[in-house]
């Protein structure tokens, strides 16, 4: 299997990864313009629409960013082989490296001062990126499975 093959079915992987992604932390966004808003109704609908437009933005670059810097290079530097001997653990070490590099970014290790906002940053950017690494790195797997039965 070639490199363009296999960097196409990571690509395919993230685009899976980013809707999951989008759908389980949506809740939280939500939620978080429920409570800017109030309860204006007119304000309300106008507020979420605008909240969730720009949270599909944000988690789109996001997802480029951990498929650009991360899973390309893992997907070019691991022979498929390894990664279908070890999905289990393939799969797990992206779920937890995507839960860790966003405590990184909002530096939950500090309890007092999280740069002005709570810790629902972290678990909404949390959950996003566990899933999204989680359905990635298996889709890419069942990718790489796929095209190995075939070839």
């Amino acid at each position: 299997m070639n490199l363009r093959v296999r960097f196409g079915k990571a690509l395919l992987a993230s685009l899976f990864g980013w809707i999951a992604g989008l759908l389980v932390a949506m809740p939280f966004q939500i939620a978080e313009a429920i409570r800017v808003t109030g309860v204006d109704r007119r304000l309300l609908v106008s507020e979420i629409g605008f909240t969730l437009s720009l949270w599909s933005a944000l988690t789109f670059a996001v997802a480029l960013y951990f498929s650009g810097f991360f899973l390309l290079p893992m997907a070019w530097m691991l022979p498929a082989s390894w990664i279908l001997r070890h999905r289990g653990l393939w799969i797990s070490t992206s779920t937890v490296f995507g839960i860790l590099s966003m405590a990184a970014r909002a530096h939950v290790w500090t309890a007092l001062d999280h740069d002005g906002v709570s810790l629902i940053n972290f678990w909404m950017w949390a959950a996003f990126s566990a899933v999204f690494c989680l359905v990635t790195s298996a889709c890419y797997a069942k990718f790489l499975r796929g095209v190995a039965v075939t070839a």
